[in-house]
């Protein structure tokens, strides 16, 4: 009998509820080949949320050894905050935390 079986990872999910943790969901992340990556956590204030992207841009940098991850493997990170709305951000690379807001919520 023939088995078919999974060739590559289209998109690579990570899901953190507690914001403590997060970075750890981050690095997982980096260590999958594929063309899109997505982080989902919750941080306790926009502030907060501010943080965790420079902390984020510190571990997608230092895993970007071919200096292409913002432009051939987006990186995504959707955070929730307490009571709506969402909001998302893609690493560019640049700017303050390596992360630009604009891309996701025009």
């Amino acid at each position: 009998m023939e088995k078919t079986y999974g060739t590559c990872i289209s998109v690579a999910l990570e899901h953190e509820n507690d914001p403590t943790y997060t970075h750890v969901e981050m690095n997982k992340l980096q260590i999958v080949n594929a063309p899109l990556k997505v982080l989902i956590a919750y941080p306790n204030s926009r502030s907060h949320g501010d943080k965790m992207l420079e902390g984020y841009r510190e571990i997608v940098s230092a895993a970007d050894i071919f200096n292409d991850i913002s432009t051939s493997r987006p990186q995504l990170v959707r955070f929730g905050f307490p009571g709506p709305p969402w909001q998302g951000f893609v690493y560019t690379g640049s700017g303050s935390n390596g992360f630009s807001p604009e891309l996701l919520n025009a």
